[in-house]
C-alpha cells in the first residue's frame, strides 16, 4: 500500500511539473504590447546615447541606465520565450526575438564603449534600424 501511494505521489509530482512548464500561447494582443515595450526600449536606448554623446549624462548614470535597459530587454525577451505563437504569428515573433537579442548586442557594447564618441554614433544605426523592424512587425499585428 505504501507503494502505491509513493508511486501515486511520483505520477502526480511529475504531472504538476510537466503541466507547469508548458508554454502559454501569446495572443496577437500580447505580442503587440511586447513590442511597443521593445520599441520603447530601443528608443529609449537611442535617446540615451544621444545625452552621453551630448556629454548631459555622468558615465555613472549612462551605465546604470543602460543596466536597467538590459534588465528590461531581458525579461521582455523572457517573455516571448516563454511563449509560443499562434501559427499566423510565428514569423513575428521570431522576429521580434531576433530584434531583442539585437538591442542587448548594442546596449552591451555601448556600454563597455561610453568614452568613445565614434563606436556610440555608430551604435544608433542599428538602434534606429531595430526600432524601424519592431514598428513594422506592430504594424503587422
Amino acid at each position: 500500500m505504501l507503494d502505491a501511494i509513493k508511486a501515486l505521489l511520483a505520477i502526480l509530482t511529475a504531472l504538476f511539473i510537466t503541466s507547469c512548464t508548458q508554454q502559454k500561447t501569446i495572443s496577437p494582443e500580447e505580442l503587440r504590447s511586447a513590442v511597443t515595450q521593445a520599441i520603447s526600449l530601443a528608443s529609449e536606448s537611442d535617446m540615451l546615447i544621444d545625452s552621453v554623446l551630448q556629454k548631459r549624462v555622468t558615465r555613472s548614470y549612462a551605465r546604470g541606465h543602460i543596466e536597467y535597459l538590459l534588465d528590461a530587454v531581458a525579461r521582455t525577451r523572457q517573455d516571448l520565450n516563454a511563449s509560443s505563437p499562434e501559427l499566423s504569428n510565428k514569423e513575428h515573433l521570431c522576429k521580434s526575438r531576433q530584434q531583442l537579442d539585437l538591442l542587448v548586442k548594442v546596449l552591451t557594447q555601448a556600454q563597455s564603449e561610453l568614452d568613445n564618441a565614434e563606436s556610440l554614433q555608430a551604435a544608433k544605426r542599428p538602434l534606429t534600424r531595430v526600432e524601424e523592424v519592431l514598428r513594422n512587425i506592430r504594424g503587422a499585428l
